[in-house]
C-alpha cells in the first residue's frame, strides 16, 4: 500500500513521499521516537544520519538512541551527510524527514534530497536551537510544531503545516 505522512500535500512540483524511500536525520528521544512511528506505518527508510559515539556507550544510551534503534532494525547509518552522500549516489527517489537533528544542511545535500523538517515551534518564531525552552521560558501558552521544507536557511523553509498544543 501507499504510504505518505499525514497532512503533507505535494507542492506545485509534485513533491510527496508516496512511492519514496525515506533517508531519516534524527537525534535523542524524538528522533528516536518518530522513527520508530515511521516504521511502524510501514515506510522504508533506507538510511538513518544521526550522532553516535561509541565512548559514550552503554553509558548514554539517550545519546545514541536513534544509532541503536537504526542498527537493531538493520538499517544503514551514518555520521555526517557527507558519508551518506558518498554511499547513496542517486538519492531521487528518496525524501529526507529531519527530526531533532542538530546539523545545518548543506548545499550539496540540498541539490539531490527534499527533506522535510519537524521543528517544535509555530515557525518564524523561535527558529534554531531549543525552541521548546524558550518558549517556555517566554512563558508562551502553548508549544507549536511545524513541519516545513528544508532550503538553505536555518528553519525558513515553506511551511507545510502548523499545530499548538497547550502547556499546562
Amino acid at each position: 500500500t501507499r504510504k505518505r505522512l499525514s497532512g503533507i500535500t505535494p507542492d506545485e512540483e509534485g513533491f510527496c513521499v508516496k512511492n519514496k524511500k525515506i533517508i531519516f536525520f534524527g537525534n535523542w528521544g524524538p528522533g528516536e521516537k518518530a522513527l520508530r512511528k515511521l516504521l511502524q506505518a510501514g515506510f522504508e527508510i533506507d538510511a538513518v544520519v544521526t550522532q553516535h559515539d561509541e565512548e559514550k556507550e552503554p553509558a548514554d544510551g539517550y545519546y545514541n538512541i536513534v544509532y541503536n534503534t537504526a542498527r537493531e532494525k538493520c538499517i544503514s547509518t551514518f555520521n555526517e551527510c557527507n558519508e551518506l552522500i558518498n554511499e547513496i549516489s542517486d538519492m531521487a527517489d528518496h525524501t529526507g524527514v529531519s527530526v531533532a537533528y542538530n546539523r545545518i544542511f548543506r548545499g550539496d545535500i540540498l541539490d539531490r534530497l527534499s527533506i522535510v523538517n519537524f521543528h517544535p515551534s509555530r515557525l518564524p518564531d523561535y527558529r534554531g536551537p531549543s525552541p521548546v525552552e524558550w518558549q517556555i521560558k517566554d512563558g508562551c501558552r502553548s508549544i507549536g510544531m511545524t513541519a516545513h521544507y528544508v532550503d538553505s536557511g536555518i528553519d525558513t523553509g515553506l511551511i507545510i503545516r502548523q499545530c499548538e498544543y497547550p502547556v499546562n
